[in-house]
C-alpha cells in the first residue's frame, strides 16, 4: 500500500478525508479536476480504476483564524498499478476576525444588562478592527430584540482592518434595543461572524423618524425637541409676513392628501388660528418645519425680485427678520441657515 500525504487546509471546522480504492477496468475515464473542492461530495474517477469518494469530518477545535490544518490521504495497493496523477494542495481559506468592537465610545460586545444606553437618536457609530490575512470586506447585520426576525444588513469600510457602521439621525427609535454583528468577508459559507452584540436607546431620546434631514437640522439649530410645546409671540405685521407664504399655495388636490399634507395642512390651520392674538404655541416639530418653510420661502422671493424691475423689487429680507425673531425666542441663534 502506498500513501500519497499532502496539507492542506479547509474552511473553519471542517478536516477532509479523501481514499482511494481499486476499481474494475470497466470504470468511466477519469475527468479532470482542478482541486479537491471537485471531489465532493459525489464520488469521482481521478484515472481509469481509480475512484476517489469523499467524507467530511467534524473537527472540534480550531485555530484563533478559524482553520483547521490536516491532511488527505489517498492509499492505493501496489500491485493495482495504477497510474500516477498529482493532487493540487489546496490554498488556505482563511478569514478576517473582528476583533475590538466598539458601540459608540462604548468598547467591547456587551449584552444583557450591562448593555450601553444611548441616549441620542442623532447619530451612533459601531466599528470592529479585523486580525487575519488579506484586506477585510465588512458586512454588518442589526436588528431589534422587538423584531428579531427582521434582519438588516450594511457594509461600511473606513481602512482596509476597521470597519464602522454610521446610524444617521432618525434611523433609530427611543426605548428600543438593538442587537448588531460584523464578520470580515460577504461569503456566509465561510465562518467568521463576531458574537451579538447590544445597545439600547434611551427611552427619553429625541423620535426623529418622522422628520426629513432639513427638519432635523432646524431642530437641532433652534435647540428644541420635536414633542414638546413651544410658544412665539410676534407682532401682527410679522405673522402676516410668516403668512404670506402660505396665502399662495393654491394647489389642486387629486389624488387623497398623505399624512405629510395632513400635517402641513395642521400645521397652517393651528398658526392662522393662533396668530390673531400674536401668540402661538406649536410643538417642536412644527416649528422646525415652519421654520424650513420661512427660509425656503425667503429664497423664493429673493429669485422672483430678480425678475421684475429695480422699483419693484421685494426680497426676502422681511421674511428672514421674522425667522431670526422667532429662532430667538426658542433659543435658537439670531440667523439660522437651513440647508
Amino acid at each position: 500500500m502506498r500513501a500519497h500525504r499532502l496539507p492542506y487546509v479547509l474552511a473553519p471546522a471542517l478536516a477532509l478525508v479523501v481514499t482511494a480504492a481499486l476499481q474494475p477496468a470497466s470504470a468511466q475515464p477519469a475527468t479532470p479536476v482542478d482541486d479537491l473542492y471537485a471531489l465532493c461530495p459525489a464520488a469521482v474517477s481521478l484515472e481509469p480504476g481509480v475512484e476517489v469518494n469523499c467524507a467530511i469530518a467534524i473537527e472540534p477545535a480550531f485555530s484563533s483564524h478559524l482553520t483547521v490544518t490536516t491532511t488527505a490521504e489517498l492509499d492505493v495497493p501496489a500491485t493495482a498499478m495504477a497510474p500516477a496523477f498529482d493532487v493540487p494542495i489546496l490554498p488556505p481559506l482563511t478569514v478576517p476576525v473582528p476583533v475590538h468592537l466598539a458601540t459608540g465610545t462604548t468598547a467591547g460586545c456587551v449584552t444583557g444588562a450591562a448593555r450601553p444606553v444611548v441616549g441620542t437618536t442623532t447619530t451612533l457609530t459601531l466599528s470592529a478592527t479585523f486580525e487575519g490575512p488579506g484586506g477585510a470586506q465588512p458586512l454588518f447585520e442589526y436588528r431589534t430584540t422587538a423584531e428579531p426576525d427582521s434582519t438588516y444588513t450594511s457594509t461600511s469600510i473606513d481602512g482596509p482592518d476597521v470597519a464602522t457602521l454610521d446610524f444617521e439621525p432618525g434611523e433609530l427609535t427611543p426605548g428600543e434595543t438593538y442587537q448588531w454583528r460584523v464578520r470580515g468577508t460577504p461569503d456566509e459559507t465561510l465562518a467568521g461572524w463576531s458574537g451579538w452584540c447590544e445597545f439600547a436607546v434611551a427611552a427619553d431620546a429625541p423620535d426623529l423618524r418622522e422628520l426629513d434631514p432639513t427638519e432635523i437640522d432646524a431642530l437641532a439649530q433652534l435647540k428644541i425637541r420635536p414633542e414638546r410645546d413651544y410658544t412665539v409671540k410676534l407682532t401682527p405685521a410679522q405673522w402676516r409676513t410668516a403668512l404670506e407664504m402660505y396665502d399662495t399655495d393654491d394647489a389642486v388636490v387629486v389624488d387623497e392628501p398623505t399624512e405629510d399634507d395632513q400635517d402641513y395642512d395642521r400645521l397652517v390651520a393651528a398658526v392662522r388660528r393662533q396668530a390673531p392674538t400674536s401668540r402661538v404655541t406649536l410643538t417642536g416639530a412644527q416649528w422646525a418645519a415652519l421654520s424650513v418653510q420661512l427660509a425656503e420661502w425667503a429664497t423664493i422671493v429673493d429669485e422672483s425680485a430678480l425678475e421684475v424691475e429695480p422699483e419693484y423689487q421685494v426680497d426676502g429680507t422681511a421674511h428672514r427678520a421674522v425667522l431670526g425673531r422667532i429662532s430667538t425666542q426658542l433659543g435658537g441663534p439670531a440667523h439660522p441657515n437651513f440647508g
